[in-house]
């Protein structure tokens, strides 16, 4: 049976062999509960019966879910920081919070230990806690390759996962169509065709919708940069159609106030302006009767008719009124270029502005079929009249030949057309499509228009430069491991989210740092504040208190960080052009100079300023961290009791007061003894996981990889068994 292998329990687990084995079902469920148990600590969850709710006057009402979160926030902050655990919880203050962690200490204070009341509660002791497991080389080896396993059987994973949720949507879908049971004849107790048809129909509807949604997902779920281009086209091409129905509609609205304001009056009707009369009465252009015209040669019909000059093109003056000097000399410059082209060529002035093809211009852009080249091919007939044809400097073959001539002129013709060269188009083979314009292509088939782009949260970037960016990044990656430059919908639709809120964020910083500067120099006249305008410095008020340093403000200070902080640098690209490409030897020395950095051996010592204001200004903390002060709770046992302050309870040092060697010594061998019970457990934990693992039959066998050795070592294997 292929793709099944026994696990032998004779072998070792730290052979090699255990590297190249499939994937273990034992491991993988090991490995799936602890993911579950780690996502649910995560995320606050506790498994078992959760905390019941309780009040504590007067800090207000505990329910079990803010217990569950506190307590989740509580191993994440510890209970030095409330503000942080306040600021998780969203639902209760820091007072509540200070209050509650009081209220847990002095309860664990009143535990009783070991001698004490028994119902008073317990300690944890060092050797109740959970210890840290510590494995051997060879499970770490054995779980290294079982994660790229893992890793490489994901994608499959998902991919079966989203294919049965797609199967049970059209079975759900499906059974609600059908008719039930006992309602799918008619009145007269026939078969309702007409019922099935409808049904039917309805069905082939909805399913077809469907999958080409679905088909729009998977195109949207592996973008390249050609598909970012190309989808970017798509937006730029619809952002322009709109801006020009903007403008026409403008333009329609101003023509009806200018012929509203110049609309004359009934006394002004018969008696027209000078400017009016002089601009519509144009004289005629006389016509060429056909009794005065001279008849023309065939040669000079068929001669294009060149004019003195191109009536120029009328443009209406809102058009022109619309742009600033600069695009007004512009467009009349390319109105004049336009003109003396359709001269030279012999055609009408084209006066459309449309938007050409990207890339060089072909010569057969204008219609005319491409040209065919012409290969010639001579027919080489051995015999006298062809060397005398040929050569034609023998007086005498020409004399003797005089008379041979008039009786064999038939033949002399034929012999001419067989010995003139032969013409033979040449086959032009049709190129197929290009990468691009399959994807558009496809694009076009799932009708994705971008309206479904912008729902899917890609209208907010220029998707062109976006892929630059990938290629950019994939350049970094040495060129043995290529690294493909794809990137899915949702990655960008959370970029988009993640702007959105980054920008709502920094208005609103900026607005209430406006709103705070008028307040305080309002009343000073030498501020000079009477406009509501944001400015610059507001602007970057906002950015400093959201963390935004100096140095990744604009495309230049975070690419200079990032070529710092990648240990990059552009000389290094100087110096390869002067190289050459080809040469293993300029190969081997740029990578060689990569792997070390390009400023010396003595960089480590230096201090980059750059590169440290970089790090201190990249923070990964939160915004509530990063911008409020942080409010440290000590602990009771810490506090002086004063009489304005409730009495606590005096909670002895867990230090004792006088320290002996022998205690020390004592509590030394206490540790010693938990740490090789520890170990202990340690090692009969693996052992019993190795059994677990070496005793189940392993059913997923890994993906192929590029070289085949993963795939023939399980064959080898399913044949030994």
């Amino acid at each position: 049976m292929d793709g099944v292998v026994v696990g032998n329990d004779d072998e070792d687990p730290s052979d090699s062999e255990a590297a190249d084995a499939p994937l273990n079902s034992a491991y993988l469920s090991q490995f799936k509960s602890h993911l579950s148990d780690f996502q649910s600590h995560l995320l606050g969850i506790v498994k078992g019966q959760p905390l019941p709710p309780s009040y504590f006057p007067p800090t207000g009402y505990w329910t079990s879910a803010e217990k569950d979160s506190f307590f989740h926030l509580l191993c994440i902050h510890s209970r030095f920081r409330p503000d942080l655990i306040a600021a998780g919880l969203k639902s209760k203050t820091v007072a509540d919070v200070c209050a509650y962690l009081e209220l847990l200490e002095v309860a664990a204070a009143g535990t009783a230990d070991d001698d004490e009341d028994e119902g008073a509660g317990q300690r944890l002791t060092r050797d109740a806690m959970d210890a840290t497991m510590e494995m051997s080389e060879d499970w770490i080896e054995f779980e290294e390759t079982q994660s790229q396993m893992i890793i490489n059987l994901e994608p499959t994973w998902d991919l079966s996962t989203l294919q049965t949720s797609r199967s049970d949507e059209l079975k759900a879908k499906q059974s609600e169509v059908r008719a039930k049971r006992g309602k799918g004849r008619t009145e007269e107790g026939e078969r309702d065709r007409a019922g099935e048809k409808k049904r039917k129909r309805e069905w082939m509807e909805w399913s077809n919708e469907r999958k080409k949604k679905w088909a729009g997902e998977d195109a949207f779920r592996v973008l390249d940069v050609t598909a970012l281009k190309v989808l970017g086209n798509i937006l730029r091409k619809d952002e322009e159609a709109r801006y020009l129905v903007e403008q026409d509609e403008e333009r329609v609205e101003g023509l009806s106030t200018t012929q509203v304001q110049d609309q004359p009056g009934p006394s002004n009707l018969s008696q027209p302006t000078r400017d009016e009369s002089q601009r519509h009465t144009t004289p005629p252009l006389p016509r060429p009767s056909s009794e005065t015209q001279a008849p023309q040669s065939p040669s000079a019909q068929t001669q294009p008719q060149f004019r003195s000059r191109s009536p120029s093109p009328t443009l209406h003056p809102s058009d022109i009124s619309a742009l600033s000097p600069t695009s007004r000399r512009r467009y009349q410059k390319r109105l004049y270029m336009r003109r003396k082209r359709a001269q030279a060529a012999g055609r009408q002035v084209n006066t459309s502005v449309v938007r050409l093809k990207a890339g060089r211009r072909r010569k057969n852009d204008e219609g005319d079929p491409p040209p065919v080249k012409e290969e010639e091919y001579k027919l080489d007939l051995p015999g006298p009249e062809t060397t005398s044809r040929e050569g034609g400097d023998d007086s005498d073959d020409d004399t003797s030949g005089e008379g041979e001539e008039e009786g064999s002129s038939e033949e002399v013709a034929l012999m001419d057309r067989q010995t003139k060269p032969k013409k033979r188009k040449k086959k032009v083979n049709k190129p197929g499509k290009t990468h691009r314009e399959k994807i558009q292509a496809s694009f076009a088939q799932l009708d994705i228009d971008p309206c479904i782009i912008r729902e899917n949260g890609m209208g907010l970037f220029h998707l062109g430069n976006l892929g630059r960016l990938m290629s950019l990044y994939g350049s970094l990656h040495p060129p043995e491991t290529p690294t493909p430059s794809t990137i899915s919908s949702t990655t960008i639709a959370a970029l988009e989210a993640l702007v959105i809120y980054f920008v709502t964020e920094t208005v609103q910083r900026a607005i209430v740092s406006r709103e705070q500067e008028q307040e305080l120099k309002a009343h000073t006249k030498v501020w000079r504040i009477g406009r509501d305008q944001i400015g610059v410095p507001n602007v970057e008020h906002a950015l400093e208190m959201m963390g935004v340093g100096d140095g990744i403000r604009g495309k230049e200070g975070f690419f200079g960080g990032l070529v710092d902080r990648l240990g990059l640098s552009v000389d290094d690209e100087v110096e390869g052009e002067g190289e050459d490409e080809g040469s293993e030897d300029g190969d081997e020395r740029r990578r060689d100079e990569g792997d070390h950095d390009p400023r010396g051996d003595d960089a480590e010592d230096e201090a980059d300023p750059r590169s440290e204001s970089s790090a201190l200004t990249s923070s990964s903390h939160s915004l509530h961290r990063d911008i409020y002060t942080p409010i440290l709770l000590l602990p009771i046992s810490l506090s002086i009791p004063t009489p304005t302050n409730p009495l606590h309870p005096f909670i002895p040092s867990v230090l004792p007061t006088d320290q002996d060697s022998g205690s020390d010594d004592g509590e030394l061998e206490e540790e010693e003894e938990l740490d090789a019970k520890d170990a202990a457990f340690a090692e009969e934990l693996e052992k019993v996981l190795w059994e677990e693992v070496r005793s189940t039959t392993r059913l997923i066998d890994p993906p192929m990889d590029r070289e085949g050795s993963v795939g023939q070592q399980g064959e080898e294997d399913t044949d030994d068994g």
